[in-house]
């Protein structure tokens, strides 16, 4: 989403435990959506009476970075890069 839109994302609410398993862990039955910020109320409250827990992560921000607290901050056109020819490197050379 980020890289889509051009847009930074601060994470400042880190689910609480291990800084690497809130980063990289896949639990099931989680959902990531991006709202705008006037809808969080809302989709809080339709969370609550559906009995679904729900936690804020963070919000998109300016700065063209994506950062995760203290624990992790990437500049955007980096993050990007890594996205779009990340594999392609890592194999680069191994397959012909």
């Amino acid at each position: 989403m980020a890289i889509e839109g051009q847009v930074g994302l601060l994470v400042d609410n880190l689910p609480p435990g291990d800084p690497e398993t809130a980063l990289f862990g896949e639990p099931p039955g989680r959902v990531l959506i991006a709202a705008d910020p006037e809808k969080v109320a809302e989709i809080g409250r339709a969370a609550a009476a559906s009995d679904v827990p729900l936690l804020v992560l963070g919000h998109a921000q300016e700065a063209r970075r994506i950062e995760f607290g203290d624990h992790l901050r990437l500049d955007l056109a980096s993050v990007k890069c890594a996205w779009e020819n990340g594999l392609a490197s890592a194999l680069d050379g191994q397959a012909k």
